[in-house]
């Protein structure tokens, strides 16, 4: 039975946006207090864990980023090793992820007893000791080449199986296609964002007789292939053991091998056909989650399904049957066996022989069949779609920001086209349970420099696009952009202390120049919510003649349930020609807000603008997780001049 987590909903927040209303006496200096709510949101309380001391978790943080940067300078070394051999013929052994016991499991009694008896068992032997030649990296990559074995990680199995569909994605991930009598392989992975070389032996747990423990090959061509192997190994290399990779989520494993941002769609969504069809039309990776619901799961297997259980989606059709016009799809188990037993299985009478020679139909228990869309929905929970293309160009690096602070890069695209901004925290599985690490909230606010030409009187950003989302590894955000130079600016609100690193990556199109220009831009949001957005954004209101107050709980573009990004600002502006206009705004209610520069360190603020001036200023919601209210009055001062 493999295991596989269910990634809920992430039900987090239904944003409620509610213009502030506020009204104004006549007498220009009269304090007027009307206690109207301007910005109300109730979102479920964060939690923060920890369980160690300041000090060990801080270190704990600083060695897991060591030895992540570490395995980035690994490029070079494989070719050392293979160099060795050549001169001395010495087998390459990994000492970082060596042949033994805790390289299985470091702690056997997080295990049950039955799987401690079986992994004690278990030997190490050379891929030369276990297959006959001729070994390969990797011959024909095909889906079917993948078998499961003792350990629960279907999720990453699908992963493989719905990415070796397009075997050059696939051949990527490796520096060679041969196989090498040094044993050392080099696994390409995209770790926190940023693309990594994992080495590795070609040492294999085995069973006590000979046979590979884990996920293997089908050996059908002769030719034993290597490469389903040493994907698993550098996986479970990356996170300290095989039984770390035990579970997990397809979204995960998707992004980390090929680059591409994920989402995951539920059944619940009524264009989950639609969205899936058009991701199937462009080649991008598609995996499913079977349902796991209580009282269903006889049901399922009943028809043939595994519950809780990870399935790659290879096609995704739309065919005429005689019962009418259907959506049909194919998928994949990773077992390699245990097939639906519906409509549009091997056996249906529903198949014609157009049909059959149209889609490749096989009768054959290979793990591979099709579905009705209908019974996917009923018996599917989600399915996870990586939207990778394979001829965007990437750019990342890693990243440190500590709490309260930000982070602003510079994107310079010197084409038009898709451009996606992605940030990535380090992985949870790097981290003991009792340590309670959780996803940290994500803010991503993207604009656009606008080029100063004489006489341009314009706001030096235009705002592109933004997002506040929380308990996700990966948030990213997408737009359709034309050529230029765009500033994003990066929050990450830490809920612990175990690490402040994270990635950050651009995937385009266009070819990228990425930058981090954060010391050059600390005014960045003063910069993008100006007089010009806010005019779009909200009526203002007069308080004097040519003098305008403008409110504003500004959220940016929500695309594809992403959510806001959990800023409020005012802007004040003095148009008049011979006022001097004095206005202190007081916060009589200021749950889980706060004052950003120059006006931070108080739940108030006074602006004096003289004629032609204006003033910004913004207020930031601290947690993305907790209850937050506004309620704001005013006193002004109208002085002659």
């Amino acid at each position: 039975m493999a295991w596989w987590k269910i990634q809920g909903t992430p039900d987090a927040y239904e944003d409620e946006d509610e213009d502030v209303d506020l009204e104004y006496g006549e007498e220009e200096e009269e304090e007027e207090e009307e206690e109207e709510p301007s910005y109300s949101d109730k979102k479920p309380a964060g939690t923060k864990v920890l369980f160690r001391e300041r000090e060990e978790i801080a270190d704990m943080g600083q060695n897991l980023y060591r030895e992540l940067i570490s395995n980035t300078s690994n490029q070079g070394q494989t070719d050392r090793i293979r160099q060795n051999y050549e001169k001395s013929k010495t087998l390459f052994v990994d000492q970082q992820f060596p042949a033994e016991s805790s390289s299985l499991i470091k702690d056997p009694t997080l295990a049950d007893f039955h799987t401690q008896r079986l992994w004690r068992s278990f030997v190490w032997k050379r891929a030369e000791e276990i297959f006959k030649q001729p070994i390969k990296v990797f011959n024909n990559i095909d889906p079917n080449d993948i078998q499961q074995g003792s350990l629960g990680d279907c999720y990453f199995l699908s992963t493989l199986s719905a990415i070796a569909e397009f075997p050059k994605r696939i051949e990527q991930l490796f520096d060679t296609q041969d196989y090498q009598p040094s044993g050392c392989y080099t696994v390409n992975i995209c770790d926190m964002g940023v693309w990594t070389d994992y080495v590795v032996d070609d040492y294999f747990p085995c069973t006590a007789d000979g046979k590979i423990a884990f996920s293997g090959p089908h050996i059908e061509s002769g030719i034993s292939e290597l490469w389903v192997l040493l994907l698993e190994k550098a996986w479970a290399k990356r996170f300290g053991s095989y039984w770390a990779i035990d579970a997990g989520f397809t979204e995960d494993s998707l992004r980390d091998l090929t680059g591409g941002p994920c989402e995951t769609v539920f059944n619940e969504d009524e264009e989950m056909w639609d969205k899936i069809y058009n991701a199937n039309r462009e080649d991008w990776i598609i995996t499913a989650a079977s349902s796991g619901e209580e009282g269903n799961g006889d049901a399922v297997n009943e028809m043939g399904l595994v519950t809780l259980h990870a399935y790659a989606v290879i096609d995704a059709q739309e065919v005429r049957s005689k019962r009418g016009n259907e959506t049909i799809l194919q998928i994949r188990n990773p077992w390699g066996s245990q097939e639906w037993q519906g409509d549009w299985s091997d056996q249906s009478d529903l198949w014609t022989p157009e049909l059959k020679k149209k889609l490749g139909w096989s009768n054959s228990d290979d793990g591979t069949f099709w579905m009705a869309f209908d019974d996917f929905a009923r018996y599917f929970s989600s399915v996870t779609i990586c939207r990778i293309h394979d001829s965007y160009h990437y750019e990342a690096f890693h990243h440190s920001q500590k709490e309260g602070q930000f982070a602003v890069y510079k994107v310079t695209l010197s084409q038009p086209g898709q451009t996606y901004f992605i940030t990535t925290q380090m992985d949870s599985r790097r981290f003991a349970e009792e340590d309670g690490y959780e996803y940290s909230p994500v803010r991503i606010i993207v604009g656009k420099v606008n080029p100063k030409k004489p006489g341009n009187k314009g706001c030096k950003l235009q705002y592109i696009s933004g997002l506040a989302n929380a308990y996700q590894r990966d948030v990213w955000s997408v737009a359709d952009l034309e050529a230029g130079t765009y500033l994003v600016y990066v929050e990450i609100d830490w809920l612990n202390e175990l690490t402040d690193q994270y990635g950050f990556s651009v995937y385009s199109a266009s070819p990228i120049k990425l930058e981090d220009v954060t010391f050059q831009e600390k005014n960045f949001l003063q910069d993008i919510y100006t007089y010009n957005l806010a005019k779009q954004d909200s009526q203002p209101r007069s308080i004097g003649e040519g003098i305008s107050f403008y409110t504003s709980t500004h959220y940016g573009a929500k695309d594809d349930g992403k959510f806001m990004e959990g800023f409020l600002f005012d802007c004040i502006r003095n148009k008049s020609r011979n006022t001097i206009i004095e206005l202190e705004i007081m916060h009589k209610s200021f749950d889980n807000m706060e004052l950003l520069a120059p006006f931070e360190g108080g739940d108030s603020y006074k602006v004096k603008l003289k004629p032609g001036e204006k003033a910004v200023v913004v207020k930031k919601q601290i947690s993305l997780v907790e209850e937050t209210s506004v309620v704001i009055s005013m006193r002004k001062k109208i002085i002659p001049i």
